[in-house]
Formats: structure tokens, C-alpha cells, sequence
């Protein structure tokens, strides 16, 4: 994945660490309980990371980890862990995505969450509650966007949605209206 993002001068790698989808066999834990096999997640990648971290600073990327809803996976699923591993790792190579889709099934407070993040947040995905695109009436970004702002984050933001809710033409140039005069005002 490096080599690739390396060749098409990609800046920013997205990884999810355990999608169940691509990972069915679970790693278990002592006597099997959720903190004990967390445990051991957090310590596998603790080992890993700073490796990978340092392989992506010499090729000039980002390589950002993902926490995605638990329909997706069975760990990583909020910005606090996510933010406590790059915090432990501290490494300049490594960081969070935020993505608005899963942090409104995971996180109690959306706002808190970023602001756990703090300075570990290295990009942004948005998508509406049906994972179309963000747009007025569904989910309201201004807080979001006020919490990114207070966090110092002011890079991209990617919309990353799996279908739209109307023709492109027409749902497209409506979100992308609706985020800049979010993001202006917040």
C-alpha cells in the first residue's frame, strides 16, 4: 500500500486495523473477555506502528488509523482509543481519520470525542447517517466543525459516501455548498 501511495504521490494512508469482513479469524484474549482481547490488539499494534510509522515518514505519508462502528468491526471503534494509541506511539507519522458516519453510531458526544483527539487528528471523512453525503437536515456539522476548528484542524475535509441520495448533479453541489458555509461559520 505504501509503494502505491508512494507511486501516485498519495500523502495520506487510511488503515482500519481489524474490518471484520477482511479479517474473519479473531484474535482471543486469556479468559476471553472484550478488555483482555483489547489488551492484546493494542499491544500487537503498539509493537507494529512505530515500525510502519517510520517506514511512511521516509516515503512522506500520513499513515492515519480509522476507529469504524461496530457493525464493521469488533475493535477500535472510538476516537479515545484510537487517540490513546497515537498518544502511546507518538510517532509524527501516524494519526487518526474521523469519520462522521461511524462517530455518530459509536460516540456518546461527537464534540468530546475530537477534543480527546485533540492534535492526533490527521483527516476528516463526512457522510450523512445513511452513509450518502452530508447535506442540511441530516447531520449537523457545525458543532463538528466548530470542535475541528478548536482542535487546530484545518486540512481536508473528504466526503466519503457509499451512494447519494439524487442524481450527482444535483446532491453533490448541494453538499459541497452546505459544507463550505458550515465550515465558514463555525
Amino acid at each position: 500500500l505504501m509503494d502505491t501511495c508512494t507511486r501516485w504521490k498519495v500523502r495520506r494512508l487510511n488503515v482500519p486495523p481489524l474490518l471484520l469482513r477482511d479479517n474473519p479469524v479473531r484474535i482471543t484474549g486469556g479468559a476471553g473477555s472484550r478488555p483482555a482481547i483489547e489488551e492484546r490488539l493494542d499491544s500487537l499494534l503498539l509493537r507494529q506502528l512505530p515500525r510502519l510509522g517510520d517506514e511512511a515518514r521516509t516515503r512522506g505519508i500520513l499513515l492515519l488509523l480509522e476507529p469504524v462502528n461496530r457493525k464493521e468491526t469488533d475493535y477500535l471503534r472510538t476516537i479515545g482509543h484510537g487517540a490513546r494509541l497515537c498518544r502511546r506511539i507518538a510517532h509524527d507519522a501516524i494519526g487518526l481519520t474521523i469519520d462522521t458516519y461511524h462517530m455518530h453510531r459509536e460516540e456518546s458526544s461527537v464534540t468530546q470525542a475530537i477534543n480527546e483527539a485533540g492534535g492526533s487528528i490527521g483527516h476528516v471523512h463526512l457522510a450523512g447517517h445513511a452513509r450518502d453525503e452530508p447535506r442540511a437536515g441530516d447531520i449537523d456539522l457545525s458543532a463538528t466543525f466548530v470542535a475541528l476548528k478548536t482542535a487546530g484542524y484545518d486540512d481536508w475535509l473528504e466526503v466519503e459516501c457509499r451512494h447519494l441520495s439524487g442524481p450527482a448533479h444535483e446532491s453533490l453541489p448541494r453538499s459541497v455548498d452546505y459544507i463550505r458555509g458550515t465550515w465558514n461559520r463555525a
